[in-house]
Formats: C-alpha cells, sequence, structure tokens
C-alpha cells in the first residue's frame, strides 16, 4: 500500500493504493543512481508522460528521508518555468516516489559536461 502526502510530514488526504501499476504505465528507465531509479510513466488518471522518481527509503537515514521530504513540500509550491514541476510524491514502507514533469533531453549535469 502507498498513500500520497502533502507539504512534507503533514498528510492533507491520502490515497492508498495496492500498487504503483493502479496509477502508472512505466515507458522507459530514464536513470539509475545510489538510491534509486528515475522512471519514465503515463499517469493513468491524467495521461501525462512523468519522471517518477523511486527512493530505496532502507538505503537513507532519517535525516536524509526527513530532507528529501521537506524539498518536495517547497517544490510544491513552486511555479517558475525554469523549475521542473513536482507533481505528487507517494510512499509505502520501502519506497518514496516523486512524480515531476517530465523533459525530454537526460540530465542536466550532462548539458554541462558538454
Amino acid at each position: 500500500m502507498m498513500r500520497e502526502l502533502f507539504d512534507g510530514e503533514e498528510i492533507l488526504e491520502s490515497i492508498y493504493l495496492k500498487s504503483f501499476r493502479e496509477l502508472y504505465g512505466v515507458r522507459d528507465l530514464l536513470g539509475v543512481g545510489a538510491y534509486g531509479v528515475v522512471l519514465l510513466v503515463k499517469n493513468k488518471k491524467t495521461q501525462e508522460k512523468s519522471a517518477l522518481k523511486i527512493i530505496n527509503k532502507q538505503a537513507l537515514s532519517q535525516r536524509a528521508l526527513g530532507i528529501l521530504k521537506n524539498e518536495s513540500k517547497i517544490m510544491k509550491g513552486m511555479q517558475h518555468s525554469n523549475v521542473v514541476k513536482f507533481k505528487h510524491i507517494y510512499e509505502n514502507q520501502k519506497f518514496l516516489m516523486i512524480e515531476m514533469e517530465y523533459i525530454p533531453g537526460g540530465q542536466l549535469k550532462r548539458l554541462f559536461k558538454s
């Protein structure tokens, strides 16, 4: 089961899911990092493509997990054309899943290496 979080630690509304497959169709693997993966998904409710960051909570300290949730709270309030749009954050016992706007072209750090 997953629950949707709003405003970091404060849960204003909960959506319980048996599986993230109820909400998303996986299209591609966008990247792999030390704490998880980023998938290109299609949101089944909105029919929009999104980048879904899936983070293994067990690999993070409680402090790091708190920082991630706080960062999501800040991103939710940001509305700027030069900032990736935050859509949703879900968690279950093992994973934190952050749905963000999908921007084609790869990772930003690759542009700086060119």
